[in-house]
């Protein structure tokens, strides 16, 4: 008994995930809107590709795809967003989007990393747990990440509902989870 989990980074995420291969795959097609749909203050991006996705009708609906900010691959969220506040609508909605959210280590105090054309070692840092909180960017990031990942795991809508989008603007967005008798409303204000 093991969840097994598939990096795949395009195509049809039901070719992999489904009863008879994975249990789930990345969702590289929502990564990229997570942040730069704040840098570009264009919520419309990561909108549509939920919409895509989960709205009505949507590709992968009930389907629970691996969510990310960062990985091993890819810039950290910290040195991708162009405003540190951003961090915090950014972990808001990848706790409550569809999906399995995922926080790759550091990510959540705001360790830094770009990938250089020699190498990608600054995505991977060696990370010393008893100086890390002295030296973190961004202490106060995790208390507000481990109230959404709280929040997130009493609410089945925010686990497994579906999915609706209430409201787009370029810096606003609101949907709606709902699972059973339960219904939240999920409001970002990236202004």
């Amino acid at each position: 008994d093991f969840w097994m989990l598939g990096e795949v980074v395009h195509g049809d995420y039901r070719s992999w995930a489904n009863e008879r291969m994975l249990d789930s795959v990345t969702n590289y097609e929502c990564y990229k809107g997570l942040w730069s749909s704040l840098n570009d203050k264009n919520y419309f991006e990561i909108a549509y590709a939920l919409n895509r996705q989960f709205g009505q009708g949507g590709l992968y609906r009930g389907l629970l795809l691996y969510s990310f900010a960062d990985n091993h691959d890819v810039d950290r969220v910290s040195s991708s967003l162009k405003e540190a506040r951003h961090l915090y609508p950014l972990y808001l909605l990848l706790f409550a989007m569809p999906g399995i959210p995922s926080i790759y280590y550091g990510s959540e105090v705001g360790v830094l990393g770009k990938k250089r054309p020699d190498t990608d070692r600054d995505l991977r840092p060696a990370l010393d747990s008893s100086s890390l909180w002295e030296t973190a960017p961004h202490r106060d990031l995790l208390p507000s990440i481990e109230r959404f990942a709280a929040i997130r795991s009493s609410s089945e809508a925010l686990k497994t509902g579906s999915y609706q989008e209430l409201l787009v603007r370029s810096e606003q967005f609101a949907f709606l989870r709902r699972s059973g008798g339960e219904s939240l409303v999920v409001i970002l204000n990236a202004d």
